[in-house]
């Protein structure tokens, strides 16, 4: 009889043959065939010491082992331990058929194609993305500021060039970014309107052409444009006694103020173009006296 070793292993039966897993030496744990006596190395070691036994437990995926002295693993004199293993077994008398190899593709997401854009001072672009993987929008050349997800964004009204950047997929799947310039025309026709001559003390309605969507007219009273005196296409002056230039332009006007004075009945406010306003309004402001203002009345 062959010896196998100085200690306990593991028996195994694929179907066809028995074979049994045990410490062959101080650095070798190896595989019989019991049925031909063949013999093949399992796993080499350094120091193995004089390990006793061994046996696996497939359900927590360790090797267990004893031995007297030290070896590779730490320990002395009659140490018990466990290293983590895995494992491959066949279920006995199993009959099936040759293995067929399934294979799955991953498809990784297409950097999306996306068109720039060209528009006028204060119009919105509309920007459609394509790709096979899910589209985010982002502020941000690398990738944050997220603004939008999905194939379509719509930007905000802009008066400047400005660049956004979209891609398709997400973390390991997620695709280049790309960058989508928005470029903002700003050389916007200037309006045209009929000088007029009227008689001393009289007053004139003064009327500008050539609007571009989606501008509105404003109406100034110095060549800063800085004094704003109307809106719309019609503008009437006060009563005139010398000659006068008024200055028109059409745009998208900024930041403004609009202040009324108490008149006892209801004021209103034409918003010179769509958007959103903030309105700030105090009430009635108390008397004023040589040495003090007034102060405001209630805040809105």
């Amino acid at each position: 009889m062959q010896k196998i070793g100085h200690g306990g292993g593991v028996a195994e039966f694929d179907g066809t043959s028995h074979r049994i897993v045990y410490v062959q030496n101080s650095a070798t744990i190896s595989r019989m065939n019991l049925s031909n006596g063949a013999v093949s190395t399992v796993q080499s070691f350094s120091n193995l010491s004089d390990m006793a036994c061994i046996t696996y437990a497939p359900w927590y995926n360790r090797w267990y082992f004893h031995h007297e002295g030290g070896s590779q693993f730490g320990g002395s004199s009659e140490t018990a331990g466990y290293a983590n293993g895995t494992h491959v077994f066949n279920a006995a008398n199993l009959c099936q058929s040759s293995l067929t190899p399934v294979t799955v593709t991953v498809n990784a997401a297409t950097t999306p194609t996306v068109n720039g854009a060209s528009i006028n001072c204060g119009q919105t672009a509309a920007l459609t993305a394509s790709s096979n993987g899910a589209i985010t929008w982002y502020a941000n050349s690398n990738g944050t500021g997220q603004i939008a997800t999905g194939t379509n964004y719509t930007t905000a009204a802009l008066t400047s060039s400005t660049t956004y950047y979209v891609q398709a997929g997400t973390g390991a799947c997620a695709s280049q970014i790309v960058a989508v310039p928005i470029t903002v025309n700003t050389n916007i026709a200037a309006p045209t309107v009929a000088a007029a001559t009227i008689n001393c003390g009289g007053s004139t309605t003064l009327t500008a052409t050539g609007l571009v969507a989606p501008n509105s007219y404003m109406w100034y009273s110095n060549s800063a444009g800085t004094n704003q005196i109307g809106t719309g296409a019609n503008y009437t002056t006060p009563s005139l006694s010398s000659s006068t230039t008024y200055y028109i332009a059409q745009g998208t006007p900024g930041n403004g103020s609009q202040t009324f004075n108490y008149t006892g009945s209801v004021q209103t406010f034409v918003a010179p173009i769509s958007g959103t306003y903030t309105l700030d309004v105090f009430g009635a402001q108390g008397g004023t006296t040589s040495q003090y203002a007034g102060g405001q009345g209630g805040r809105a």
